[in-house]
């Protein structure tokens, strides 16, 4: 029984060490770089097997189950050096190295955070030539090294020949980039101050100490400094806002201009929104709008210096001009050629900034979108290996642990041998380390996920770095903006020429935008040359319009100056002091400058025009759209406007009607826009309403004209209590008796 029994026994072992044998081979192999040099030390896995260690030669070898012999997924670590390809050479699997590049990239600040170009950038005691650049106009620089030399947190560097200070030097991306700051003595001289939120929108009203001298922005959050004099700035200023956090500070070399960045979120003055860098479609928008608005203004300059070329060469080609006339016209036509071209090579580069920009910032939205997208099919991939790989071990575990344990019932019951339990206490000790090295592969696995994620982040910083350089695009175009402002306040007339003809009399004038669709205008003839011929009747005239453009901001400030050109045209040179004609007028040049028979615009303006003849002591109005509101003998009245506006497809050669008003009496009258009316507010959040502006008119006509108008804002500002205001607000009022 027991001879039976030891055949049983000995034919279960000769089973389980053939099944081994027929399951897993050796494959041997080598790793070798491009030359054919070989590289030790390379941690090597074939097919997701356990890591197998190369010796001095480069050799390895690796068991394999007898159905995977051949390299699918090959997986090496080995610092500076990346897996390129494979292939079989004398019974060996040949696994061909390439290093990696090694490369130090960085950015050059000052202390506002401003790139700095052509700094000479090297390493602090290397004399490789590699180790020395020179920055480009973003501040930017890239040194790619040799290997021999490595980057910590330690290496120091040189700037322009200065030592850099180890606190400004701070390291990214596992020491791969480093951000240098550089200190000035001095930094610019400022003019001009602009404080902004953290949504790139001006505040109102916030008390500003620079080097200890008090200053108060007003509504478009601004101020010029005391005197006009400019303040030179050096990193020993010091920039306090009462009441916030100053974020950072930045200088724009148009103008002088510094703005100061603040933080106001906690505060209820301001309606917060989410200024996070997430939304990429949103923000290309935008940058998009202003940069292709900054094209447009261009263009627009560019038709304009056209037509005024073309009005030179006609006068040019009379043959009734004096000489001194004949050359004074030549000057100014070679300084509009001269503009003209200047102005397209401005349009050019506009035009190539644009496609940079929004080509890079589109690149970093796609790379990004892509990146995770890789990743996320890798992680599947991997749990879906993982998964594979875990069901595979349990079944030979099973097996295995199956056999072990007759082996074991067999030995123990007839023969107790120890020899027997040692063998099975060393087959317990191969399936051990069959699970550590599978941890090991998972542990791998865990690695390169990690490295993905390292991607994912270094991807981030480049479009933090990319969110900077659209933050400072956005400030130059503000700053443009903010310039066409003064260009269009200096446009409208002073409040002092008004007041010298209207002593009693104010002008309420609030843009919703940096520019304004909504204008007034004046002239008396006292105000012209004593060179310029007025006809007797009418040199006792004064004519005074407030004008509300199609649209607001930008595109409506292009049509005010049409207007205010216009107005010029037809009052001062054709000497017209007719209101109706003036309007009838008006009409016709809108729709020939805009061509407006050609191309269907429909863009144009309402206006309520006043026509005073002292000598006569009559007032005549007409309007388009637009009414005079007046007083007399503590009762309003209203004269109505024709009900069609200036310029559009159905305004040609249309007539407009003139109303007469007897100011024998002391009269009050008012001209405004449809801005203060139609404003949302009070309790219900409805307009404001014609009907109740008229009662407080009423109500307010006897108090000064400046309490007038303060009392007038102040009752906007109160009805608005902290909306948007929805248009331009635009609201004159005068006395004439």
């Amino acid at each position: 029984m027991k001879k039976h029994l030891l055949l049983i026994v000995t034919f279960i072992f000769w089973q389980f060490t053939t099944y081994a044998q027929i399951e897993e081979q050796f494959v041997k192999g080598q790793v070798i770089d491009q030359r054919g040099m070989p590289i030790d030390e390379v941690k090597i896995s074939i097919n997701d097997s356990p890591f197998a260690l190369s010796d001095k030669d480069g050799f390895f070898q690796i068991r394999l189950p007898s159905d995977m012999l051949t390299p699918k997924d090959i997986t090496i670590i080995k610092e500076g050096w990346k897996y390129r390809v494979w292939r079989e050479e004398d019974d060996l699997i040949k696994v061909i190295l390439k290093p990696t590049p090694h490369f130090l990239r960085g950015r050059v600040i000052n202390e506002f955070n401003m790139p700095m170009e052509g700094v000479k950038v090297s390493i602090r005691g290397e004399t490789h030539p590699a180790t020395r650049t020179i920055t480009d106009d973003k501040g930017g620089f890239s040194m790619q090294l040799p290997r021999h030399i490595r980057v910590s947190d330690q290496t120091r560097f040189m700037a322009d020949g200065i030592r850099v200070h180890e606190k400004d030097a701070v390291f990214f991306r596992n020491n791969t980039f480093v951000s240098i700051k550089l200190h000035s003595v001095q930094v610019a001289s400022v003019a001009h101050v602009i404080v902004y939120n953290e949504h790139m929108r001006p505040v109102e009203g916030v008390r500003v100490l620079i080097d200890g001298h008090p200053y108060t922005t007003d509504v478009h959050g601004e101020f010029t400094l005391k005197n006009g004099k400019e303040l030179v700035v050096t990193d020993h200023s010091e920039f306090m806002v009462e009441g916030y956090v100053i974020n950072k500070l930045d200088y724009v070399d148009i103008d002088h201009y510094m703005y100061i960045h603040i933080k106001t979120e906690g505060t209820d003055r301001y309606i917060m929104q989410d200024s996070s860098f997430t939304d990429y479609t949103r923000k290309f928008n935008y940058i998009f709008n202003q940069l292709e608005l900054e094209k447009q203004l261009l263009a627009e300059k560019s038709n304009k210096l056209r037509k005024e070329i073309e009005k030179v060469q006609g006068r040019l080609s009379r043959t009734d001009l004096s000489d001194n006339r004949r050359e004074t016209l030549k000057e100014y036509l070679t300084r509009l050629e001269r503009e003209l071209v200047e102005n397209e090579v401005a349009y050019e580069d506009a035009h190539e900034k644009t496609n940079d920009v929004l080509g890079r910032l589109k690149l970093m939205i796609l790379e990004k979108d892509s990146l995770h997208s890789v990743t996320s099919e890798n992680l599947e991939i991997a749990k879906t290996e993982h998964e594979e790989t875990r069901k595979d071990f349990n079944q030979k575990f099973i097996i295995f642990l199956l056999i072990g344990t007759v082996m074991l019932v067999l030995l123990f019951v007839y023969y107790r041998v120890s020899r027997r339990m040692f063998h099975q206490k060393e087959q317990l000790e191969i399936q051990k380390t069959k699970l550590e090295e599978h941890v090991k592969v998972i542990n791998s696995k865990n690695n390169e996920m990690k490295e993905a994620n390292e991607e994912i982040r270094i991807k981030n910083e480049a479009l933090e770095i990319q969110k900077g350089e659209i933050e400072q695009q956005n400030l130059h175009i503000t700053a443009s903006i903010t310039y066409a402002r003064r260009i269009q306040r200096a446009m409208l007339p002073r409040t002092k020429e008004i007041q010298r003809v209207f002593p009693d009399s104010f002008v309420l004038f609030k843009p919703r935008d940096i520019v304004s669709g909504d204008f007034y205008w004046f002239y008396h003839p006292d105000s012209e040359s004593s060179e310029t011929i007025v006809a007797p009747e009418n040199q006792h005239k004064a004519v005074i319009a407030a004008i509300d453009c199609t649209g607001h901001g930008v595109p409506g400030a292009f049509m005010s100056m049409v207007g205010d050109s216009l107005l010029n045209q037809i009052v001062k040179l054709q000497r017209i002091f007719s209101p109706d004609q003036i309007l009838s007028e008006l009409s016709s040049g809108v729709i020939s400058t805009l061509k407006q028979d050609e191309n269907k615009n429909r863009d144009g303006m309402d206006l309520g025009l006043c026509v005073v003849d002292y000598k006569r002591k009559v007032l005549e109005f007409a309007g388009a759209k637009n009414s005079l509101v007046y007083v007399q003998n503590n009762e309003l009245f209203e004269l109505r406007g024709d009900k069609m506006s200036i310029g559009g497809l159905k305004a040609k050669n249309i007539k407009f009607n003139k109303q007469t008003l007897n100011i024998e009496k002391s009269t009050v009258c008012y001209l405004f826009s449809d801005g203060y009316q139609d404003q949302f507010g009070g309790n219900h959040n409805r307009k404001f309403m014609k009907k109740q502006l008229h009662q407080l008119l009423l109500r307010i006509h006897k108090e000064p004209f400046h309490i007038q108008r303060d009392i007038l804002e102040d009752t906007i500002e109160a009805w608005r209590n902290g909306q948007r205001q929805i248009d331009d607000i635009l609201l004159i009022g005068f006395k004439v008796s």
